[in-house]
Formats: C-alpha cells, structure tokens, sequence
C-alpha cells in the first residue's frame, strides 16, 4: 500500500487493520482462491478504480516500516499457528 498500487489482500495481521475493503484495498477471505481472483479482475479492468484506490491506500500506509509490520504479522501469523494446534 505505502507503495501506491492498489492490492489484494488476505484479511490478516496489519493489513486488514489499515485497510477499508473497497476503498484502501481489496480484502478476501485466505482460503477463498475465487474471491481473489475476482478482485483481481475487478481492479485490472476497471482503471478508474484501481487509480482511486492506489491514491486513498498510499496514505495510511505512509509513515510505516517493514520492521513494525514484520513485528504485526509474526503475531498474527503465531495466533493461527496457535490455534491450529
């Protein structure tokens, strides 16, 4: 996202924290393989809203580093683990 293009997104760790599905990213479900080819289609045919979204994304993602979401998504990634077990 501080990257300025507009993503798909797996609703985990820190991304669904700084994302608006529809506005800042394109949020699925992990496992749902259809959904997320569907978003991808969605923003690579519509360049109208893939320019809105990349231009509302960039913003709150500016100021973050790969340290502080490297740090979210290791939690995230130790809960599932967790849970899993």
């Amino acid at each position: 996202m501080a990257a300025g293009k507009a993503i798909v997104a797996s609703e985990l760790g820190r991304v669904i924290e700084q994302s608006d599905h529809g506005r800042t990213a394109w949020l699925v479900l992990l496992t749902d393989t259809d959904a997320r080819a569907s978003a991808i289609h969605e923003l690579a045919i519509a360049r109208d809203l893939r320019k809105d979204t990349e231009i509302r994304a960039r913003r709150p993602a500016q100021g973050d580093t790969w340290r502080q979401n490297s740090g979210h998504d290791m939690r995230a990634h130790q809960a599932v683990t967790e849970e899993s077990c």
